[in-house]
């Protein structure tokens, strides 16, 4: 796991706000844009909870 992935456990408190079914990863370093249209279907959805975490993983992948 490289330092800018988070993971996302079923156990944790806010796990069933994600839409997720099983544990999942953000991979950050994987990072890719693409054009809406290619989008087939959403995965899930990222709480709230952990935006700072998020924003922290973002700062350190751009070294900012």
């Amino acid at each position: 796991m490289e330092p800018t992935d988070f993971s996302l456990l079923t156990t944790d408190v806010n796990f069933n706000l994600t839409g997720l079914k099983v544990d999942s990863a953000v991979r950050l370093h994987r990072l890719v844009t693409i054009p809406t249209y290619l989008i087939q279907r959403q995965l899930g959805i990222l709480p709230t909870s952990f935006h700072a975490l998020l924003e922290q993983k973002i700062r350190t992948l751009f070294g900012i």
